[in-house]
């Protein structure tokens, strides 16, 4: 499977240690340029910085269409706008979001999605973590909030309540 990722995702998945779990999980992960650049080059994370480095199955990609990044740019950030043009340009039907706006906009585009939380439950159903509980409270340690309701639907999904 294929996958087109936003910052947010490669942020929190990094700031819990998991981010190889992209590469468990996926065949091949494609960064679109802008957040490439807000991830890599003008973030202050070095150890993201590292870690995106080092994944061997990642390709960071140029957004050809550009005149659709700038109509999704209206209503989105810029990284969400070329993650949603660069799947729609190669063809690929998910593409990994943790806001819901981005989310919802993905989804009128015929795309699926899947944010972190769902990276981690995949992760889970395939034996390559051992829990997603853990992984929860170490995002709310790092201060990502995550609502109790959703919480709830995540472990129940990873099977843990």
């Amino acid at each position: 499977m294929r996958i087109v990722i936003n910052s947010s995702p490669l942020i929190t998945l990094s700031c819990i240690n998991e981010l190889k779990l992209l590469e468990k999980l996926f065949d091949e992960i494609f960064i679109p340029e802008a957040v490439y650049t807000e991830t890599v080059i003008n973030g202050s994370d070095k150890k993201l910085e590292k870690e995106i480095r080092e994944l061997k199955k990642i390709k960071v990609i140029a957004v050809k269409n550009y005149h659709l990044v700038e109509f999704i740019a209206d209503v989105l950030d810029e990284g969400e706008a070329e993650v949603i043009a660069l799947a729609k340009e190669m063809q690929i039907k998910t593409v990994v979001i943790d806001e819901l706006k981005g989310r919802k906009y993905a989804r009128k585009h015929d795309l699926q999605t899947i944010g972190s939380l769902g990276i981690l439950v995949l992760g889970k159903h395939r034996k390559y973590i051992k829990d997603v509980t853990s992984n929860l409270k170490k995002m709310e340690d790092y201060g990502i909030r995550i609502g109790e309701r959703l919480k709830i639907e995540i472990l129940t999904k990873a099977d843990e309540i």
